[in-house]
């Protein structure tokens, strides 16, 4: 809140805090958490926000290039919401120990069932390579069964570390109903 308040000219962050809360409390934007098996920890992990809808950013946002990625991500996080995951209950996202981030992970009681990383545009390998790296090291951490790389158009299985990470586009991922 502090460094957004600062961005923001706020005089004081517990303000913006305030604010954040109303659009909170009327469905307009939604805070997820840092997973960690501690609740304290979590608690004090920085919050990533999003919005209900993407026309909002769409609308408001000052931008000179457009950021799909960024609007993947959001869509993906309404609809994860939408098919009955609870933001801090049971999605968050994960920082690993080496700084690396997961950008949802999914809790089935105290077990975290999928690792799901939204990545627009794979044409350049050292972005694919960083999103594998994440997700194989969080899945070293938490001990994952299914790891999921959403992409615009790609569709593949990726072995590595024992493990299979499927890439799939995400209109396959929206029509199936993010059933994991």
């Amino acid at each position: 809140f502090r460094k957004l308040a600062n961005v923001l000219k706020f005089k004081s962050d517990v303000t913006l805090e305030r604010y954040l809360k109303y659009l909170e409390e009327a469905y307009i934007v939604f805070s997820l958490s840092g997973f960690s098996a501690k609740a304290g920890e979590r608690l004090r992990s920085p919050k990533k926000i999003y919005t209900v809808d993407n026309g909002f950013v769409a609308s408001k946002a000052v931008q000179h290039s457009p950021d799909n990625g960024k609007l993947m991500e959001n869509l993906v996080f309404t609809e994860l919401v939408k098919n009955g995951f609870e933001p801090n209950r049971e999605l968050f996202y994960y920082k690993t120990r080496n700084g690396k981030e997961v950008d949802f992970t999914i809790r089935n009681g105290h077990e975290t069932s999928e690792l799901i990383q939204v990545c627009y545009d794979l044409r350049n390998s050292d972005v694919e390579q960083r999103e594998i790296k994440a997700l194989t090291e969080a899945d070293e951490e938490l001990k994952v069964s299914k790891l999921t790389v959403l992409t615009w158009d790609d569709e593949r299985e990726v072995e590595k570390g024992g493990k299979t990470i499927k890439f799939k586009p995400l209109w396959k991922w929206l029509l199936k109903g993010a059933q994991t």
